[in-house]
Order: C-alpha cells, then structure tokens, then sequence
C-alpha cells in the first residue's frame, strides 16, 4: 500500500510539472492534435488521483 501511494504522489507531482509545459504548445497549431488526447490523458489521471 505505501509503495502504490508514493507512485501515487509522484504521479501527482509529474502531472503537476507536464500540464503547464502541455499548455503552453497548445498554442502550436502543429501540436494541438497530439496535445488534446495527451491532455485528456493527464486530466484522467489527475481525476483518478485526487
């Protein structure tokens, strides 16, 4: 149980790294379509971690 809440924690602090670099390309054009379903994805985990 402790080893799954600290991948937990580290999920957390990865997605909470990614989003603002995810943002930031989904300006791009080029990247948007390759953004969206990584974005989706991310979202989804943060859901299933909060």
């Amino acid at each position: 149980m402790e080893t799954v809440t600290n991948q937990i924690k580290q999920l957390k602090h990865d997605l909470s790294v990614l989003l603002p670099i995810i943002s930031k390309y989904k300006q791009d054009p080029m990247s948007k379509k390759l953004n969206e379903e990584g974005t989706a994805l991310i979202e989804s985990l943060m859901r299933i971690t909060s």
